[in-house]
């Protein structure tokens, strides 16, 4: 059986991000994304090496606030239409 989440996961995860960085400014830390998601640590630290791993992110450990959108992610994200 295939308990990986990843797949569903990964659109929800880039908006996310890119929900953070429109409204801030900024990228989130680990810590505000995991709050934002509700992902663990844990599991959000391997969700991000995974979205580097495939080119969608920058991602440099140890650096605050390292988490940089690389390209166009929209394949993976469902459009929310407010209406």
């Amino acid at each position: 059986m295939n308990n990986d989440r990843y797949p569903a996961r990964k659109g929800p995860l880039l908006q996310a991000i890119r929900i953070y960085i429109d409204a801030n400014g900024r990228s989130p830390t680990l810590r505000e994304l995991s709050a934002l998601t509700d992902l663990s640590l844990p599991t959000l630290h391997s969700y991000i090496q995974r979205l580097k791993a495939e080119g969608l992110i920058q991602y440099q450990p140890f650096k605050f606030r390292a988490i940089r959108l690389n390209k166009d992610f929209s394949p993976f994200v469902q459009d929310q239409d407010p209406h």
